[in-house]
């Protein structure tokens, strides 16, 4: 019974993100500085020509996400951007990432993730379903992926817990990408941890923000980014908030 009332609850809050998404719609058009946020040189269609593999992984990421994803990456006048993802699964955002990153000479994307299937409460039963009928363990099958699809050049693997891998890593950041366990501790301790790796003028994106099944991302936006004015250019597109760091 608890189960069902936090899931209309997380319900209710979706509803509540849906409104605001047509807001930030109208906010953006009007934005002058979206364009340093994400690139239109490529025509959505293409991009999802290009990314279309993107379509055979298992995983959530629509493809107005995707497109997003690719836009900010090759958005990027850096021949040496880094890219960090925490959370990656079987590599569904992990490949169109490694695709962006074909554009950048020296790009680099590092993927955190424990690979044992581990998460939050309800994405966790999903993962250990999806990890019963998978035959080798996930980090192979998400490197025989990559490699099938000729990305793995692009990535390299960290695995373990986002919160452990940060005592170890140390290298400024283009993007990062939080997408972990989305319970709010978690997503907050991922954003106070990380965060401060991010150059000034890069970017972090959250995923899942005001997906009904947790309101993690969702409450780590609205409390610690909507407002702080360290961030700025603040983007919703589907579940996908994007901020550019200015401090």
């Amino acid at each position: 019974e608890l189960e069902n009332i936090q899931y209309f609850k997380n319900v209710l809050n979706y509803t509540e993100t849906l409104a605001k998404k047509y807001s930030n719609l109208l906010h953006s058009i009007s934005n002058k500085d979206i364009a340093s946020t994400i690139n239109d040189s490529y025509n959505d269609q293409v991009i999802l020509q290009i990314i279309r593999d993107y379509m055979k992984i298992e995983g959530w990421l629509s493809a107005c996400e995707a497109v997003a994803l690719y836009k900010l990456i090759h958005s990027i006048d850096n021949e040496n951007v880094t890219v960090c993802e925490i959370g990656s699964w079987l590599g569904k955002s992990s490949y169109v990432l490694a695709c962006a990153l074909n554009a950048h000479k020296n790009g680099k994307l590092f993927c955190v993730d424990p690979f044992n299937a581990a998460g939050d409460d309800t994405s966790k039963k999903i993962y250990q379903r999806t990890k019963k009928q998978i035959p080798t363990p996930l980090i192979e099958k998400f490197k025989k992926t990559m490699k099938e699809l000729g990305v793995l050049d692009k990535i390299e693997i960290l695995k373990g817990y986002s919160h452990k891998v940060i005592k170890n890593f140390n290298k400024p950041l283009d993007v990062l990408f939080i997408d972990g366990d989305h319970e709010y501790k978690a997503v907050l301790r991922d954003y106070k941890d990380w965060s401060k790796l991010i150059k000034k003028g890069g970017f972090i994106v959250f995923h899942d923000v005001g997906a009904a099944h947790t309101t993690g991302p969702k409450e780590v936006v609205e409390l610690e980014l909507v407002k702080n004015r360290n961030w700025t250019n603040h983007l919703l597109i589907d579940e996908l908030y994007i901020a550019k760091k200015i401090k």
